[in-house]
């Protein structure tokens, strides 16, 4: 019997990082970006738990996807743009996400 809850699930896990011995991708926290960065969604830090990246997923920030930061001011949250949809994130929320500058992909191609 598998009483593996994680391999029943669709969600592939929430806690994807860069391996460490890759320094060439520039990951970042989403909360360093300024406004107008555009990003793409590389993972989420260990300190994100298990149903807040299921609730990014699911209001359109799953790893992968592209994001720009509208606004970010002072303490108050982070605004982003993803496909459509504006997102607003709490400044915690913001730094246990993984990023991957679009900028610094174009300059490494």
């Amino acid at each position: 019997m598998n009483l593996n809850h994680a391999a029943a699930t669709p969600f592939p896990g929430p806690h994807v990082r860069a391996p460490e011995h890759q320094t060439d991708i520039p990951f970042c926290s989403l909360l360093e970006l300024r406004p107008g960065s555009r990003a793409i969604v590389r993972g989420y830090g260990s300190d994100v738990p298990t149903g807040l990246a299921r609730r990014l997923v699911s209001m359109g920030l799953p790893i992968g996807m592209e994001a720009e930061v509208l606004v970010r001011r002072g303490r108050g949250p982070v605004l982003l743009r993803a496909r459509e949809s504006r997102i607003a994130l709490g400044r915690d929320e913001a730094r246990g996400i993984q990023v991957e500058r679009i900028d610094d992909r174009a300059r490494r191609a």
